[in-house]
């Protein structure tokens, strides 16, 4: 294996147990090795530091996968971290419904992220995600760890894996971005019902794991969701009104749509997505548990001639609009337009729900944007949630590249 030595001025930064290498932080250049390589890591005195990848072209160079001289990555590290990472979602109680499994950094194995999602028959499909060179390079002890964690470990009779190299992110690293493959097992992946956490129990929705965006499904608001539905108790309307902006395969109105019917209140979903897709979907997921669902499609940035009334619950949860620095004063100016619109429609004593999962736009500037959308909106919104990741989506303090999904929900009263 490779040595690579860390500059003096560098190990600082490094003990404090940041993740990430950058190229201007070696003490010799990085090139010579093929990206995703796997390297030994040393300080600028020649003792051993950490075990991880390398790419010789990118500005994060090294990414830590071990810091024991004793813990080389091969498959026994991989199924070590399987079971660790299993252990966090089992002490939380995410892991009845679907859950993410690995996240990346958050869980020792950067630039990789796996779902489990749970399917209404008990059997589970694992999307395997690699976003960069040495994901990829790791995915066959990965994939020969998880074999082992699935049966010896879950006890799972019967599973599947999907391997998706469809992340844009790819291409920073000079890697094709493909689609996704069925690898393992034999799921129906277009048409798949898996669950979802819903307060002490479960709802089954619709997915479509082969292509579906990310991994096919978005859970990191689940904890969101399940705490603002508490919130919502004092709505006691024969109906309620729903706006889902952005809704995907609606996954908001599909929780809200389900509560309401549970107290026996009549839900009418208006379901607005500018994929045609997304929206076939949304509409089979909401109309389990709403008669009275609206699929829209429009652009949610130009086409609000197609949204009529007031609506009682309204959320806005549109992609990242920054994806890159140089786009985060216009992304914030998108939050600010899109969430003014929305607020518009917010009936009195009506809850406002809005998201970022831009992890590029910080708490400060995103609360900044949607305080300028509230003021030319003039409605009288009073903020009563705030939340992030569900726990399944673990963060580390000495990495704040890994925490990136805002949610805040308000009144009109």
């Amino acid at each position: 294996m490779k040595v690579w030595t860390l500059s003096k001025d560098a190990h600082k930064r490094f003990k404090y147990l940041h993740p990430w290498i950058f190229s201007n932080e070696l003490n010799h250049s990085p090139k010579g090795i093929e990206p995703g390589a796997l390297l030994e890591l040393h300080d600028s005195s020649g003792d051993f530091l950490a075990y991880g990848y390398g790419h010789p072209n990118s500005l994060i160079c090294f990414r830590v996968l071990s810091r024991q001289k004793t813990e080389v990555p091969d498959h026994k590290w991989a199924l070590k971290k399987l079971i660790h990472a299993q252990q966090l979602r089992t002490l939380t109680g995410v892991d009845k419904a679907s859950y993410r499994l690995i996240f990346s950094e958050a869980d020792g194995i950067p630039g990789l992220i796996i779902d489990r999602f749970i399917t209404n028959n008990q059997s589970s499909v694992f999307v395997i995600q690699p976003h960069t060179a040495g994901a990829d390079t790791l995915l066959p002890m990965i994939t020969e760890a998880l074999h082992i964690f699935a049966k010896e470990h879950l006890q799972i009779p019967s599973y599947s894996f999907v391997v998706a190299k469809n992340s844009t992110s790819r291409t920073l690293e000079g890697l094709e971005v493909e689609g996704k493959e069925l690898v393992f097992g034999d799921a129906d992946l277009e048409n798949q019902e898996i669950l979802l956490r819903h307060q002490d129990t479960t709802i089954k929705v619709y997915a479509d794991l082969l292509h579906g965006q990310k991994t096919g499904f978005f859970l990191d608001q689940q904890q969101n969701v399940n705490h603002i539905l508490p919130l919502l108790k004092g709505m006691k309307q024969k109906t309620v009104r729903i706006l889902d902006i952005c809704c995907y395969v609606g996954q908001w109105s599909s929780h809200l749509a389900h509560y309401f019917k549970q107290l026996g209140i009549e839900t009418h979903c208006d379901l607005a997505d500018s994929s045609a897709s997304a929206l076939d979907l949304a509409y089979k997921n909401v109309s389990q548990y709403s008669n009275n669902v609206q699929a829209i499609k429009m652009d949610v940035m130009q086409d609000w001639g197609k949204i009529h009334g007031q609506y009682d619950i309204i959320i806005c949860d549109p992609p990242a609009f920054v994806k890159k620095k140089k786009d985060l004063v216009l992304g914030l100016k998108a939050y600010t337009k899109l969430n003014k619109e929305s607020m518009f429609r917010l009936a009195s004593n009506g809850m406002y729900i809005t998201c970022s999962c831009s992890g590029l736009v910080n708490e400060e500037d995103f609360s900044n944007a949607i305080a300028r959308a509230h003021q030319l909106s003039q409605k009288n919104l009073q903020w009563i949630y705030k939340g992030g990741h569900s726990p399944d989506h673990p963060w580390l303090l000495e990495f704040s590249q890994g925490y990136y999904l805002k949610c805040m929900a308000a009144y009109n009263v």
